[in-house]
């Protein structure tokens, strides 16, 4: 690359399936290492009371946003019964 200069726009910042996967898995081990020894956080932090799916939950839907870590896409429905869409909640998206 003597004597040329790459711009931004030639740089490609998208990383292989697996070394990606490989990242998040590690980043959700990190957190949640560091959320389990904190007194802090365990005490003050409404995240405990959220429901936990897995993505073989949910029947996701066409993306809405990008996001700052991945993009938005809409659940269209639960795959099993959930307090989520039941009340107040039904048929709401």
């Amino acid at each position: 690359m003597s004597g040329m200069s790459m711009s931004e726009d030639d740089v490609d910042y998208e990383l292989p399936r697996d070394v990606a996967d490989r990242l998040v898995k590690r980043t959700e081990l990190h957190v949640s290492q560091v959320i389990s020894q904190s007194k802090f956080v365990q005490t003050h932090c409404g995240l405990y009371d959220l429901p936990r799916f897995a993505h073989e939950d949910l029947n996701i839907g066409p993306m809405i946003a990008y996001g700052g870590f991945s993009n938005v896409h809409e659940i269209e429905s639960f795959k099993m019964d959930t307090p989520l869409v039941e009340g107040d909640n039904e048929g709401k998206r």
